[in-house]
């Protein structure tokens, strides 16, 4: 039995479903490991179980779909968080929806990341947009997409069918999924990161003082749920 490389026993190891990174994979050198992603990749379906999806970035392909004979790939969305980074908030009506606050679903998907992205467009229907404020850092992926959903929040909120106060409606959302993330054991987000982060915001599209009162009964709506877990 030939011996197998390092690359494989890796990738064989690996997850299904998994994004990587070229530098992450074992092997002799860098050439080889090159070679060998490049082979995998290459394969027909449903032998393969690589797929190539920027530069660098690669993903171990899912279970083979009864109906297409063809193994599951990445979700555009998923695309987006991988490239965007840890600190990224999603934008717009994506984020809206991650929060609870609209039921819109866009065909292309936008990040707000902390400093110069690399790429600003790095895959189809995927834009990543810079933001100054070196605290963001400190957020989480959640964290900053409620950031952006407040920053946002005049811009998408008239086209939801809200018939009462639209802010005060969008609290009431958010403590409805403050609940639903207690009862499945996922960690909440944090209502005083989300204001020190939030000092250091320039928001243009609404008045800083509403800016800064949408925040603070946001970060309210947090703390009552951490304070009681």
């Amino acid at each position: 039995m030939p011996r197998r490389s390092q690359q494989r026993e890796w990738f064989d190891r690996l997850p299904p479903e998994t994004f990587f990174r070229h530098d992450e994979v074992p092997g002799p050198t860098s050439d080889a490991v090159h070679a060998f992603l490049t082979r995998e990749a290459s394969r027909s379906d449903p032998e393969r179980r690589l797929e190539r999806v920027v530069r660098g970035v690669y993903y171990k392909l899912g279970d083979i779909n009864m109906f297409t004979g063809r193994r599951i790939g990445p979700s555009r969305s998923s695309i987006g968080w991988e490239l965007s980074g840890p600190h990224a908030g999603a934008l717009g009506w994506y984020g809206a929806n991650i929060v609870g606050w609209s039921t819109q679903m866009p065909w292309a998907f936008a990040f707000a990341v902390p400093g110069t992205p690399g790429s600003r467009h790095p895959y189809r229907g995927i834009s990543l947009r810079g933001r100054r404020n070196p605290r963001r850092a400190e957020m989480s992926t959640l964290e900053a997409t409620y950031l952006e959903s407040v920053i946002g929040f005049d811009r998408w909120a008239e086209f939801e069918q809200w018939f009462e106060d639209w802010w005060a409606t969008a609290l009431d959302a958010t403590r409805m999924i403050m609940r639903r993330r207690i009862a499945d054991d996922r960690q909440l987000p944090r209502g005083d990161v989300l204001r020190y982060v939030a000092e250091a915001e320039r928001p243009l599209d609404s008045p800083r003082s509403l800016f800064r009162d949408r925040i603070d009964s946001l970060a309210a709506v947090f703390e009552e749920f951490s304070h009681g877990t």
